[in-house]
């Protein structure tokens, strides 16, 4: 058998949030559909699919969140499917407090690429000018929390994308708001963090995260900084261990 993962995320008059997951026979025959609604009763609530995982051979795991205006927080949950069963069961991972719908802050969710770890970034919305705050939290394979990280950042950059390495951490792409600045990285792992610097000035795009033997690397597409012909002139191997393209 095989299985097709779809999700439908609507709020508003129209509000629609499932997960559905389809079972297909050897023959590419339909033969059972499993619907999870991840949205809270109450309708206050905006929802969010932030990513999703293979946990093992049986079970999938999907990340959403969901926050309002009357409880003024913002919840992300994962909603595991076992395929044994076929049935979901949910559970919240994570709760931030937040100031307002429109300063909810921004949810991110990666996978590292060998499917042990996925990373949830949550970016706290803040006063103009103070350094950003990346709230790390990393799961295993099964979607247990392994660690969770409060990370305040230089107020001169703001975090463009998240990647999460084969060890079990994480990296941000820090971009700068003022154009004298290149783009920047900020390797998080569960005893704090350390920011990574290029040689040279460049700007890369959404790294993603490789290794070869037991050490991580980035590849990424890049151009140089103030000599952009086109986002895709490089590509880059960064070695993170070492700081070095």
């Amino acid at each position: 058998n095989h299985y097709l993962f779809s999700v439908i995320n609507i709020d508003g008059m129209l509000r629609d949030n499932r997960i559905i997951i389809r079972k297909f026979d050897q023959k590419n025959k339909l033969v059972q559909t499993f619907t999870k609604v991840f949205n809270p009763e109450d309708v206050s609530y905006l929802n969010n699919y932030l990513g999703s995982f293979e946990s093992g051979t049986d079970k999938f795991i999907a990340i959403t969140e969901s926050y309002s205006k009357t409880s003024l927080k913002k919840e992300i949950s994962k909603h595991v499917f076992d395929k044994q069963t076929g049935l979901f069961e949910s559970s919240v991972i994570v709760t931030y407090p937040i100031e307002s719908l429109s300063k909810s802050g921004t949810s991110m969710v990666k996978t590292s690429e060998n499917n042990n770890y996925t990373g949830i970034d949550f970016i706290a919305a803040g006063p103009k000018g103070t350094p950003e705050v990346n709230f790390i939290t990393m799961l295993d394979v099964n979607g247990n929390v392994l660690w969770k990280n409060e990370n305040p950042l230089d107020p001169a950059f703001s975090t463009r994308s998240l990647t999460i390495t084969n060890s079990g951490n994480a990296v941000l792409l820090r971009a700068p708001k003022s154009w004298k600045q290149t783009t920047a990285l900020t390797l998080i792992t569960k005893d704090g963090k350390e920011d990574k610097s290029f040689e040279s000035a460049i700007n890369v795009h959404d790294p993603k995260a490789v290794s070869i033997g037991t050490k991580d690397y980035l590849i990424a597409v890049n151009y140089p900084d103030k000599t952009r012909s086109c986002d895709f002139e490089n590509i880059m191997l960064y070695d993170l261990e070492n700081g070095k393209v």
